[in-house]
């Protein structure tokens, strides 16, 4: 039980399961990370700031990483 809660939690979130930050998609922050459509434009963004590239498995876009 949620410690803010007195009884059981809200009725809408019994069945939900928690969230889930998946880190190939979004970043530190929780925020979704810049996908590009286009391997080729992620390539050159990655060769441009030092960086690798990768397809997402949650958008289907190309993320940056560090190397």
């Amino acid at each position: 039980m949620h410690p803010q809660w007195t009884s059981a939690p809200p009725r809408y979130a019994r069945m939900m399961e928690p969230k889930r930050i998946v880190p190939s998609h979004f970043n530190k922050d929780g925020k979704p990370k810049r996908g590009y459509a286009r391997e080729e434009v992620a390539k050159a963004e990655a060769a441009r700031f030092g960086m690798n590239y990768y397809r997402c498995d949650v958008c289907d876009r190309f993320h940056l990483t560090s190397k």
